[in-house]
């Protein structure tokens, strides 16, 4: 008989709380953080570059240009390369509305006879939240005729 007064409390206890919540509240919450924040949409100029033929050892560097399409800053998060051949620079700072920006992408051709095609992911606080830019390079020995 203890046992089921001390259960009926504790029900009690959580009905109570659970009325406590006022939903119409909670609603207008929501709708108010959403029409403020807007959404960010990155725009590239374009997403791929071929540097053409690159002699081994050769550093090459492009700007992958874009533009903020959206109604709210756009905060670049991580701008990552799929080789450690491959390296990049980007603001670290939001971008706003209508402003436009550049992810600096550099690659070390050292030792990497070929046709190259390496990638770069950016993520963001737009939508979609990844983005993939690609690079490529035909690699040719210092001595190459081409």
């Amino acid at each position: 008989m203890k046992h089921l007064s001390y259960y009926i409390l504790v029900f009690a206890f959580i009905s109570f709380l659970g009325s406590c919540d006022n939903p119409n509240e909670n609603k207008s919450k929501k709708v108010n953080t959403n029409s403020e924040n807007g959404i960010a949409n990155l725009t590239f100029e374009k997403t791929e570059h071929n540097f053409g033929t690159v002699i081994d050892g050769e550093k090459v560097t492009y700007s992958f240009r874009f533009t903020n399409t959206g109604n709210a800053d756009l905060k670049l998060t991580s701008v990552g390369a799929s080789c450690g051949c491959t390296a990049t620079d980007y603001p670290l700072e939001p971008i706003k509305p209508g402003e436009t920006g550049k992810i600096k992408v550099s690659f070390d051709s050292s030792h990497r006879l070929g046709m190259q095609n390496k990638k770069v992911t950016v993520r963001s606080n737009s939508n979609p939240e990844f983005i993939s830019l690609n690079i490529y390079a035909q690699v040719v020995e210092k001595n190459s005729e081409n």
